[in-house]
């Protein structure tokens, strides 16, 4: 017969390391949402501003000074090297840190 005083009881399961599952799945959401845009982004950096043409000659606006919008637009569309470095600079620079930290857990675990 079993001692009663060693078996396994289940508890109520309050997260990862204490924080509500509400929060775990609303940082998720967050996390979801932010890939999302940023893939977007930059296939609208890297992609769809060529396939737009030159902002400047679509506008009507007899102001001499174009807006902050029309002005990275046109620089991407005439740009052939940042904006392709920037969209991969990003997701690169995270899965550096990443092995780095899996690295690093794996050197103090041995």
């Amino acid at each position: 017969e079993m001692n009663n005083a060693h078996k396994w009881v289940p508890t109520k399961r309050n997260g990862i390391e204490g924080i509500s599952t509400t929060r775990i799945r609303v940082y998720g959401c967050l996390l979801l949402a932010s890939a999302i845009l940023f893939c977007v982004v930059a296939f609208y950096a890297v992609v769809g501003v060529k396939w737009l043409g030159a902002p400047g000659a679509h506008t009507t606006s007899s102001s001499s000074h174009p807006s902050l919008y029309l002005t990275i637009v046109d620089w991407l569309n005439h740009d052939d090297y940042y904006c392709l470095l920037i969209p991969t600079l990003i997701p690169v620079t995270f899965i550096f840190i990443y092995l780095n930290w899996l690295g690093f857990k794996f050197f103090q675990h041995n």
